[in-house]
């Protein structure tokens, strides 16, 4: 079973309707690729990515609970409402030969993921938020000048 401290690779992913909302991929070597806001009203679906300076990783890594790797798998709301969500956390070691994955399929109007998938979701969010708006801006200064 995949140990916190062995983890190397996160994603994050939210889809609404079978579209990206929000998708943020983190590597303990600072490789960062990230779409969307993770706001109901997204519209953005650029990939920005890059390599972080500052340890966006590890700050994440902060909010992953040691508990959740013994109860990894799908997990799906029979009777949703509201918009179709699906959210994805895939962690991996560096070889990839330990893994832990949880899909969670529920509507954005009834119950979602439990409490510290939400929490981690939104930290992950909220810790990338200034990179990918940065990355972002000089995204549309670049298209300015060509």
């Amino acid at each position: 079973m995949l140990k916190k401290d062995a983890i190397h690779v996160m994603i994050i992913r939210l889809e609404m309707d079978k579209k990206i909302n929000f998708s943020v991929l983190l590597s303990s070597d600072g490789s960062i690729n990230r779409i969307g806001t993770g706001l109901k009203d997204n519209d953005d679906s650029t990939m920005y990515s890059g390599i972080c300076r500052e340890d966006l990783f590890l700050k994440i890594l902060e909010y992953v609970p040691d508990a959740i790797f013994d109860k990894q798998g799908n997990y799906e709301v029979k009777d949703r409402k509201g918009r179709c969500c699906e959210m994805i956390f895939y962690f991996s070691n560096q070889a990839e030969s330990e893994t832990a994955r949880f899909r969670f399929i529920y509507g954005s109007e009834s119950m979602g993921p439990p409490l510290p998938f939400v929490q981690l979701f939104a930290h992950a969010r909220q810790i990338t938020d200034s990179w990918y708006l940065r990355q972002k801006k000089v995204s549309q200064t670049m298209a300015m000048k060509g």
